[in-house]
């Protein structure tokens, strides 16, 4: 069986997760934002055992980790995304990262808070950076391969146009 304290901290961690299930699973919520509105709630920052230590605000590492598991797990599961290589790299690279920022901000709250910010925009920024230099290559390629083509090549595609009536 399973302890007493153990029981009760699986319970608190299914109540923050019901809680805040509208933040934890909603992909336009982004993961810093979740974080943040997780260390600033009364009822999760119990969860995280967040306590005070001259004039510091820390944060307990083992149920952080716990929690950002769990949200990371059930953002997953209802983003309806496949399971596959590249989804479960991706979700893996995003725990280290949440664990690498607690470590690094020193299980401080105000500092992690920082940290997630500032990795994800960054992580962000070079996202944006990639998908635009593939965005330009595809263009260039599309207008080389159409520049090959003569015009008899050219044939417009019929499109099926559906009709949207209201009822």
């Amino acid at each position: 069986g399973i302890d007493t304290d153990n029981a009760q901290n699986i319970i608190t961690l299914i109540q923050n997760l019901i809680r805040l299930h509208n933040e934890v699973i909603e992909a336009e919520i982004e993961i810093p934002t979740v974080i943040e509105k997780l260390l600033s709630d009364f009822d999760s920052a119990s969860f995280l055992n967040v306590n005070e230590h001259n004039g510091e605000w820390f944060f307990n590492k083992e149920q952080y980790e716990l929690l950002s598991t769990w949200i990371l797990t059930l953002r997953f599961l209802f983003s309806n995304a496949i399971i596959d290589e590249n989804s479960l790299e991706m979700i893996t690279k995003t725990k280290i990262q949440l664990i690498d920022d607690a470590k690094t901000a020193g299980y401080r709250v105000e500092q992690l808070k920082e940290l997630i910010i500032t990795s994800f925009e960054k992580k962000k920024s070079s996202k944006k950076v990639t998908k635009n230099v593939n965005k330009h290559s595809g263009v260039t390629k599309k207008k080389m391969s159409l520049n090959k083509k003569t015009k008899n090549d050219i044939t417009p595609k019929k499109r099926s146009v559906k009709k949207i009536t209201k009822r």
